[in-house]
């Protein structure tokens, strides 16, 4: 779509010879780059009859220019006028701007009042209006008299402008772009729910720009309207009382319903901060009821609410505890005539990202669309996520983005796989997930390079080598050819010349595109290499020496930028953990000595020991080997997902595996497999959950008090004859994971076979606390989070009725 942006204000004041309003012609986000040109500008009063035309110049620069030094610019009386530009382009066809609708600007008395000689043209409707007014004002006089009666102090009003918009259905996708007062005038907006070519709209957004309502209030019959808008649909018009006020009408009792349902709950941000003000947007089915809010922290309530509604969309805030680190589970119970619905949704409360962080990806960067990207990350905002991985956003290894001699920094490049990327995609994305609270974190490899000669600052020592005979055709490579533009080559990363290289690129990084921090990426051990003097370099040494003397020299560098650090199948990983990275990130894979339930539990737990700060996120591509060319249901194993996350949340890690899709493979653009509706379903409860229960989840000092009295149990490990109990103690709590293990048809944890089918749930399961001195304890599961009470028998036990996939169960110690 072809735009106008417009380089400061657009307004001037009659007679301002001195004015001159700037802009740039943009073709879908993207400036044209127009230079040393003449432009056509066409004007139009603000019901959009022509004017005149004049000249606009645009510069070297792609600045276009509109001066009020020029006739008959100068002589405009005050009031708001449009304007399309029209460009000639070389091969003599015409291309105008904007697509849509026009450009204004506003031409403002001056202190003096001194009037434009320009007289506007008056038209038709506007004289039958100014008739229509005298009537009305006339009748008024002879029913009250000359001043009538006085009447209550109204609200007051809110500012309106000639509506910009064509089509409700195109307001429903951009609910945040139109949110404000408007009117009409000869123009009737299509999807209306009646002919109304004369009316007054309010379009009120949500927290998404596809969530929000529209009032419309036809001028000729007095009717008033409300549209709900959810998922960039209108759902329908309903008709209420004339009396409306805009944001307080009540609907007429036929269109009143009370249906309990409730489609999705929001907040406006991934992550907050200690007091920080909550917005909540909630839809549901009916347009008249309740809902009662109750918000938990473990066993406890940190407050209570009741919101009443009579729209589809219901919005309330709420303030959080001054507390760091901690989280809550929201409860809305939604409450009408004759039904009650109850769902859930947590919030994760912390001062610093890392001290719970849970990360995401993007992977797709050719297309800028705003609304489609926030979707995308409105989805991984509802699932908490607050860092996100931007994986191969990059032109090459070596060189991520271009900048020129003059500080210009490329807009379009194309990534290893040949793949278009956009800068102002990127950027888009960056800026909202700044927006919701999350960390952007620009992916690249600790010592990747596109080329294997002395060429754009790299010298021949800067290589790794496979040989001692320092050839620049054996430098150590990783083929990717012909599926990639280049085969990636090892740079060494222990040498000072190659850091400072590598980081003055990544400062070109940061100052185009404004990520948070550096996601280092490694592939794995390296072997024993040799430097271009035939000095080799062993193995080990790679991992806990290089390694971490390439992090704190990066911090040294970087400063405040963020870091993290993928120490591939846990090489080096010891030596990484004690360095200023945010968090343990562990890529595990089957071979590399992780191919089994309990070995995946085994290294999470074991990595959860290298340090108590830091959290560990787990990248583990599930159905990975999986062949999926031959198979014609592309979609996940519902249980292999579901039990490997359940594992994974027990030990206290999270799993990477969520962005535009889900992750099936390394390679994070692969979108070959989907998630079915119901593992949708069950992901967004179980991310609630984990973060809900994170302060129990998160206790690092696994222990053996508790009992299972009736069944064989596996204790910080898995048997896939056995149930799996984590269980964790602190000076506060005693915290255990139930995970129904009992009868798993395989242990391989990413069912490449895609084969895995759930335990069969097991019922009547007697636990006990054993000696831990309980004061209270309660059982959540993710189906059903709300901490349900226990009460203890005589022998200090209580049967759960069914371990079906996941309990948590928990006390509080005296």
């Amino acid at each position: 779509m072809k735009t106008i942006n417009y380089l400061g204000d657009n307004i001037n004041k009659i007679g301002d010879t001195s004015a001159t309003i700037y802009f740039q012609l943009k073709d879908n986000g993207v400036v044209e780059k127009f230079s040393d040109m003449v432009a056509k500008t066409s004007i139009a009063d603000n019901r959009g009859n022509y004017l005149f035309s004049v000249n606009s110049i645009i510069d070297k620069s792609y600045v276009g220019s509109l001066s009020f030094n020029q006739e008959p610019l100068s002589k405009l009386t005050q009031d708001t006028y449009l304007m399309e530009v029209e460009v000639t382009l070389a091969d003599g066809t015409v291309a105008k701007y904007p697509s849509d609708g026009y450009g204004h600007f506003t031409v403002t008395k001056s202190l003096g009042n001194r009037e434009g000689d320009l007289v506007p043209l008056i038209t038709f409707e506007e004289v039958m209006q100014n008739v229509n007014d005298t009537v009305d004002t006339y009748k008024k006089t002879i029913a009250k008299g000359e001043q009538g009666q006085a009447g209550p102090q109204g609200v007051s009003g809110a500012v309106s402008k000639k509506a910009e918009f064509t089509d409700y259905a195109d307001v429903a996708q951009h609910m945040d772009t139109y949110a404000g007062n408007w009117f009409t005038d000869n123009q009737n907006i299509v999807g209306a729910p009646e002919e109304m070519a004369y009316s007054n709209i309010q379009i009120i957004a949500g927290n998404a720009s596809t969530i929000g309502r529209i009032v419309v209030h036809n001028q000729f019959n007095n009717h008033f309207w409300l549209g709900s808008v959810y998922d960039g649909k209108l759902q329908k018009w309903s008709q209420i009382n004339n009396d409306f006020q805009f944001g307080n009408g009540a609907l007429k009792a036929d269109e009143t319903s009370d249906t309990s349902d409730i489609l999705s709950i929001e907040t406006d941000k991934a992550v907050y901060k200690p007091s920080d003000n909550v917005d909540f947007t909630v839809n549901v089915a009916g347009n008249m009821g309740k809902l009662a809010i109750t918000y938990l922290k473990r066993g406890d309530i940190a407050g209570t609410n009741t919101v009443e509604y009579r729209s589809n969309v219901v919005e309330w805030s709420w303030r959080v505890p001054s507390d760091d680190r901690e989280q809550y589970l929201v409860k809305i119970e939604n409450v009408t005539n004759q039904n009650k619905t109850v769902d859930y949704i947590a919030l994760n409360v912390a001062s610093d990202n890392k001290y719970f962080p849970i990360m995401g990806f993007l992977g797709d960067y050719g297309v800028y669309d705003p609304a489609t990207q926030k979707k995308i990350l409105d989805d991984l905002k509802r699932h908490h996520i607050n860092y996100i991985q931007y994986y191969d956003y990059f032109h090459d290894h070596d060189r991520p983005v271009w900048v020129g001699e003059h500080g210009e920094v490329s807009e379009f490049w194309q990534d290893l796989a040949r793949r278009k990327s956009r800068r102002d995609t990127i950027q888009e994305y960056v800026r909202l997930g700044k927006k919701y609270g999350m960390l952007n974190m620009a992916y690249g490899l600790i010592n990747g390079v596109s080329f294997n000669e002395e060429k754009d600052g790299f010298t021949k020592d800067m290589f790794l080598y496979n040989n001692p005979n320092g050839n620049m055709a054996d430098i150590a490579v990783n083929p990717l050819k012909p599926w990639g533009r280049y085969d990636i080559y090892l740079a060494n990363f222990l040498k000072n010349n190659y850091k400072q290289l590598a980081f003055s690129r990544m400062d070109d990084v940061f100052g185009a595109i404004g990520f948070d921090g550096w996601h280092i990426d490694t592939l794995g051990a390296p072997g024993d290499k040799y430097e271009d003097t035939g000095n080799k370099i062993r193995n080990d040494y790679f991992g806990s020496v290089g390694y971490p003397a390439f992090i704190r020299d990066a911090k040294s560098h970087f400063g405040d930028k963020r870091l993290s650090f993928n120490a591939v199948g846990m090489f080096g990983q010891e030596s990484v953990a004690g360095t200023d990275v945010d968090f343990i990130y562990s890529e595990l894979w089957p071979q590399t000595g992780t191919p089994t339930y309990d070995k995946l539990v085994q290294d999470a737990i074991n990595q959860l020991q290298y340090d108590d700060e830091k959290s560990l996120i787990i990248p583990a591509y599930m159905n990975k080997e999986h062949d999926w060319a031959n198979d014609s249901d592309k979609s996940f194993n519902t249980p292999s997902v579901e039990i490997i996350d359940n594992l994974i949340m027990a030990t206290g890690a999270t799993h990477l595996e969520l962005g535009e899709h889900m992750l099936c493979s390394e390679y994070f653009p692969n979108h070959t497999a989907y998630m079915k509706d119901d593992l949708k379903e069950y992901i967004r409860k179980q991310y609630d959950f984990m973060v809900a229960y994170h302060k129990l989840l998160d206790i690092r000092h696994f222990t053996n008090n508790t009992n299972i009295l009736n069944f064989d149990v596996s204790k910080n490990a898995v048997d896939i004859n056995k149930l799996t109990v984590i269980e964790k103690t602190n000076d506060s709590f005693c915290v255990a994971s139930i995970i129904n293990t009992k009868g798993l048809n395989g242990e391989d944890w990413r069912d490449d076979d895609k084969k895995r089918q759930f335990a069969q749930p097991v019922n009547g399961v007697k636990f006990s606390f054993g000696a831990i001195p309980v004061r209270q304890a309660y059982y959540a599961t993710i189906e059903s989070p709300e901490p349900k009470p226990i009460t203890l028998d005589e022998t200090g036990s209580f049967t759960l009725d069914t371990v079906d996939k996941y309990v948590l169960v928990w006390c509080s110690k005296y």
